[in-house]
Parts: C-alpha cells; sequence; structure tokens
C-alpha cells in the first residue's frame, strides 16, 4: 500500500513498504523544470526520513533530454546518496528512447556502485525484493 505524499498530472510519489521504500512513478513527459522541481521534492522527504531504500517506477517515462540527464547524473544523484539513499530499483521504461536515457545516466554517474546500487526490473515484486536483500542499514 502506498502511503501518497505527491500526486500531480506528471507524478505520484509516497512511501511503501510502512515506510522504508521511497516511491515514485512518472506519469509521462513532464517539463525539464517540472521534472527538477519535482526531484528536489523527492530529495526533501528523502533527507528528513532518513531512508536508504528508492523505488523509481519508470515505466510510463518519457526520454529526457541530455541537459537533464546531466542535472540528474552531476546533481540530483549525488544529493541523494548524501541524503542517505543506498539503493534504487527501477522498473524499466516501455520507452526504448527512455530506456537508453537511464542506461546512459547509469553509465555516466559519478557515484561508485560500491556507494550506490542500482539495477532495472520489469515486476515490481522482483525490485522490492532485491532492495532488501543484502541491505546495509536499516530503515525507519
Amino acid at each position: 500500500m502506498l502511503q501518497v505524499i505527491i500526486d500531480n498530472r506528471y507524478f505520484l510519489a509516497g512511501w511503501m513498504e510502512e515506510g522504508r521504500v521511497f516511491y515514485y512513478a512518472w506519469k509521462g513527459f513532464a517539463p525539464p523544470q517540472e521534472m527538477k522541481s519535482l526531484l528536489e521534492q523527492v530529495l526533501t522527504h528523502l533527507q528528513k526520513s532518513k531512508c536508504s531504500l528508492m523505488l523509481q517506477d519508470l515505466r510510463h517515462a518519457q526520454a529526457v533530454g541530455m541537459e537533464m540527464q546531466e542535472w540528474i547524473i552531476s546533481y540530483w544523484l549525488p544529493r541523494a546518496v548524501e541524503v542517505g539513499i543506498q539503493k534504487i530499483a527501477i522498473l524499466a521504461p516501455v520507452s526504448i528512447f527512455a530506456k537508453i536515457a537511464i542506461e546512459q545516466i547509469k553509465g555516466k554517474s559519478p557515484v561508485s556502485n560500491v556507494v550506490l546500487e542500482s539495477q532495472i526490473f520489469e515486476q515490481e515484486e522482483s525490485a522490492l525484493q532485491w532492495l532488501y536483500t543484502n541491505q546495509l542499514v536499516t530503515t525507519k
């Protein structure tokens, strides 16, 4: 069950698993400024909670431009690690262009796999199972 904290035309976010996993989903295309604003809100919630696990549902996400990819790589991911994220499970986008963007972001990330683990999944159940495997820190 999802405890919703953000729900608008672009984005759905909240807590799963009794607050142990932060979940967010893109509902389709979002303009870059809206994406940045929503991802900033995610960081604020993560910082308050000290949560280390995240499930990104990108099944309905659209491809993002190079400028947005660079912002995620150089700005957002390092800050997510700073506030405590250790593992991100990603539900694979349907769009081939979005899949390519995700792979590019993963490949260029300055955050090492030792600090931040991430993996792409087709099914939510296997994503959650992976999040709980070898969890380094206890959350909430």
